[in-house]
Parts: structure tokens; C-alpha cells; sequence
């Protein structure tokens, strides 16, 4: 997480999308956020964690890039120096975000590395946030449908609407 407070208030999420939070841990589902570039996803990603930092439950989140960057940079570390980011979040069983999905640089490699990754939650019931520029048909067409039908199955859909906060 940035060291730095990034200015997200749970006040900033929509009410609705409050009450989807609220109900995950509960249901056991995630939820799937999608919306154009810029219009506020992973802010309001931020105050998620925060909201959740205070009451004591502590999610990992992981930009799907970077994740992506670290599982391939693994293979030329030495054992001492892995991060091991694959193994950590197939082993985690608390909330997790993935950021972004859909963005990375699509090869047989990673589309097989994020249905590992959800496939394991899926089946285990854990809740997980997905946040995308992209409808739940378009990333099909990324990473394939049987990631996105799991992902269909184990999240509840919020459209995020409005255009691009960064040029306002």
C-alpha cells in the first residue's frame, strides 16, 4: 500500500456499492467493478482498505500488472530473494483485490496465472474485488471464459459511471 494517504473517504463510495461492501464477508462474494478509464475505481478501492483498515481486517491488493511483473520475475531470482507472489495469494484466504484486471499484457502465461488465481478463490468461497476498464464480455476475450465465468459466478457487477476524474 502507498505510504502516502491518498485522500479516498468512504463517503466517496456510492452508496450502493457501500452496501454490496457491507454484505460481501457475508454472502462470500466479491464484487467486480468496471467503469472507463479514470472514472474513480481505484480510489474508490482506497477507501475500501481504509474502511476495512479500521475495524481490523486487513486485504491485500495487488495492481494485476505488477502482480504479473513479480510472478515472472521470480523465475530468474534465487531462492532467497522470491516474493513468491503466486504462492502468497493461491495460500490467502482474506479479502483480496486485483486491480486493473485486463490491463496487462495478455500472453498464455499470465491468462493462465489469473485463472489459477481465480479459480482457487472461486472454489474456496473467498471474497475478492476485481476492479476493470472492462465489461465482464470484453475481458473474456483477455483471459477467457472460464476465468470470467468464474468471475461472474463469484461477484456481484458495479458499473462505475463517468468519465475520466484525472482530466477534471
Amino acid at each position: 500500500f502507498p505510504s502516502h494517504d491518498t485522500g479516498a473517504k468512504w463517503e466517496d463510495v456510492p452508496p450502493n456499492l457501500q452496501e454490496l461492501f457491507r454484505k460481501m464477508y457475508d454472502k462470500r462474494r466479491g464484487i467486480y467493478i468496471h467503469g472507463d478509464v479514470g472514472s474513480g475505481k481505484t480510489h474508490i478501492i482506497w477507501a475500501l482498505i481504509k474502511r476495512l483498515n479500521e475495524v481490523g481486517k486487513y486485504p491485500k491488493m495487488w495492481n494485476a500488472t505488477e502482480l504479473m511483473y513479480e510472478i515472472k520475475a521470480d523465475f530468474d531470482r534465487d531462492n532467497y530473494s522470491k516474493r513468491r507472489a503466486a504462492d502468497d495469494l493461491l495460500e490467502y484466504d482474506g479479502l483480496l483485490i486485483i486491480d486493473d484486471i485486463g490491463a496487462e499484457k495478455m500472453t498464455e502465461f499470465v491468462a493462465e496465472m489469473i485463472y489459477l488465481i481465480v479459480n482457487r478463490r472461486y472454489n474456496e468461497m473467498r471474497p475478492t474485488i476485481f476492479t476493470s476498464n472492462l465489461k465482464l464480455d470484453e475481458l473474456a476475450g483477455r483471459v477467457g471464459d472460464r476465468t470470467t465465468s468464474r468471475i461472474n459466478e463469484m461477484c456481484e457487477k458495479y458499473h462505475l459511471k463517468g468519465g475520466d476524474r484525472r482530466n477534471k
